[in-house]
């Protein structure tokens, strides 16, 4: 029985300290909208090019291609974007292309 009690007191103690830490660590959250008022491939164009990135995602830094050919589904990059004076490193898979077409 008295060993059961420990138990108990250390598995509570590892619950506490679990959501403590989530509490503790900050959460990371990116957000970007651009409004365009060109066409889709003239869009396209400038969002896929790498020179042009930093113009609408803030901090941006480089890209490196890890796997596949770039712009194409199935493509994996590191992005690396600075926030508030960190480097962070973000893995960017192309799972889906949608084009879609708004009439104004």
């Amino acid at each position: 029985m008295k060993y059961l009690k420990y138990l108990l007191g250390i598995l509570l103690l590892l619950v506490i300290l679990f959501f403590a830490i989530g509490m503790i660590t900050p959460s990371v959250s990116y957000e970007s909208e651009v409004t365009v008022n060109k066409s889709a491939d003239e869009a396209w164009a400038v969002m896929s090019d790498e020179s042009k990135m930093s113009q609408w995602i803030s901090g941006f830094k480089r890209t490196e291609p890890v796997s596949g050919e770039p712009n194409t589904i199935g493509a994996v990059s590191k992005v690396y974007v600075e926030d508030n004076g960190e480097e962070i490193v973000m893995e960017e898979t192309v799972t889906n292309f949608k084009r879609m077409n708004y009439w104004l």
